[in-house]
């Protein structure tokens, strides 16, 4: 009996470590080749590990099927969105189907959660990860300030651009901050090194990745990160204010920190631009190579609040609008939007033609796929929701439960002028996050 726990044991250990460089992958999310790599390593000891515990925790195997509520809701949403893609047919299928893989990895991480040992995983493998992503947006930052880097003024990291890097991010930060909370809980009860170690790592990450998130200049993903962390709060404050006081206030100050971060580095890089660059425009551009523009104005036009394309969004949504009044039912198509866009909705006024998206989930999914499409991914996303606020009443304690709440609240905010859901390497992060909630959640009911 003694060797048979030791064995599970190990088999444990593995699992762990396989899911820790998955997870590094996972939220680095630009590694193609590492991302696949590691995802096969984590399924294959999986499976081996199925095989050789499956007789020995029958209860523990045949208790492990995903909840029914999320496979109600996923087989909901995405059944709406094949209904539109047979309708439509041609490349949508196949668009369709791309887009329906991309929540694959809710499957393996569903399989790969261990108690205790999920969690420390996670956490250091989302750690290692945003500081990678952190290091090369401090790069980017100090190539900024000395005069390198003159075409783009915000953080970018390993992605094209500033709010696909933003995204990544919010979806991060929430692993880390309640990350440290669950971490120091556990050394102070367990006092075991291996916790105190990865409590360290997470808080330089903490204040590492600040500056370069606050650098991105991405106010869907700023106000994402608050929105989410604001609704974790109220959901701690209603279940138990006594009880969490002191882990309330260390996400508040967190997120302030963070929010007074954003307007201080803000000023700051302006005020830093003004003082090094020429006054007068014609020299200005001439320091910096470009061509002879108002060069402050330009910085100003990427870093306030208020940018010059907001209006072409609108014109966007208002093309978006005009796509599901043609198309009620089934939509343009899922993988169609941008076409149509160019060939038949676009304004003669709109300056930006070649956009995949209109930067808005609701509106991209009611035009492309219809009202089909469009209420069921709004049942899809409360739904979703709903069944974690449910779960974490019942088991406060379970700490990825608000990681789960936060991370879906900031993208269903920053989904809202953004890509969201329809991002490949958020998809990925939600989805896989969310198969380790739900394996944790089985488990506690097992």
């Amino acid at each position: 009996m003694g060797s048979q726990t030791l064995n599970i044991e190990r088999l444990d250990n593995i699992q762990s470590s396989c899911l820790l460089l998955f997870t590094i992958f996972l939220m680095v999310s630009s590694f193609n080749a590492g991302y696949s790599i590691s995802l096969a390593i984590l399924i294959i000891f999986e499976l081996y590990r199925y095989f050789n515990i499956k007789n020995k925790q029958p209860m523990i195997i045949r208790s492990m099927m995903p909840p029914k509520v999320i496979l109600k809701l996923f087989g909901l949403f995405f059944c709406a969105l094949l209904i539109s893609a047979v309708y439509h047919g041609g490349s949508t299928i196949h668009s369709t189907w791309k887009y329906i893989y991309w929540a694959f990895p809710f499957i393996p991480l569903f399989y790969s959660y261990v108690k205790d040992k999920a969690e420390l995983a996670f956490f250091m493998g989302s750690s290692i990860a945003l500081l990678i992503l952190s290091a090369k947006g401090w790069l980017q930052i100090i190539d900024v300030l000395v005069g390198i880097q003159k075409e783009q003024w915000r953080v970018t990291s390993m992605f094209v651009g500033p709010n696909d890097y933003g995204q990544i991010v919010e979806q991060i930060l929430p692993v880390i901050i309640l990350g440290c909370l669950w971490l120091f809980y556990k050394w102070k009860t367990s006092h075991e090194k291996i916790y105190l170690y990865s409590l360290i790592l997470q808080t330089i990450t903490l204040l590492v990745s600040v500056i370069p998130f606050i650098g991105s200049f991405s106010r869907g993903a700023m106000s994402g990160f608050v929105g989410g962390g604001l609704f974790v709060i109220i959901l701690y404050s209603v279940i138990s204010i006594k009880r969490y006081i002191r882990y309330i206030f260390v996400i508040m100050l967190s997120i302030l920190t963070v929010v007074g971060g954003f307007f201080a580095f803000n000023k700051v890089v302006d005020s830093n631009m003004r003082s090094i660059l020429p006054s007068n425009t014609v020299q200005a551009s001439l320091v910096i190579e470009l061509p002879k523009e108002n060069v402050m104005q330009r910085f100003d036009k990427e870093t306030e609040f208020s940018r010059e394309y907001d209006g072409e969004r609108l014109l966007m949504w208002q093309s978006s609008y005009n796509m599901w009044k043609d198309y009620p039912f089934l939509g343009v198509g899922f993988d169609q939007w941008q076409k149509q866009y160019e060939e038949t909705y676009c304004f003669e006024e709109a300056k930006e033609r070649n956009i995949p998206m209109p930067h808005n989930n609701t509106v991209y999914f009611f035009s492309t796929t219809g009202l089909i499409g469009g209420i069921a991914y709004i049942i899809f996303s409360i739904g979703i929701l709903l069944y974690f606020v449910k779960q974490m009443y019942k088991n406060p304690q379970n700490i990825l439960l608000p990681i789960m709440i936060w991370m879906w609240s900031a993208i269903m905010i920053h989904g809202q002028v953004d890509s969201g859901i329809t991002n490949k390497f958020v998809m990925h992060i939600l989805c896989g996050t969310m198969g380790l909630v739900c394996g944790s959640i089985k488990r506690s009911e097992s």
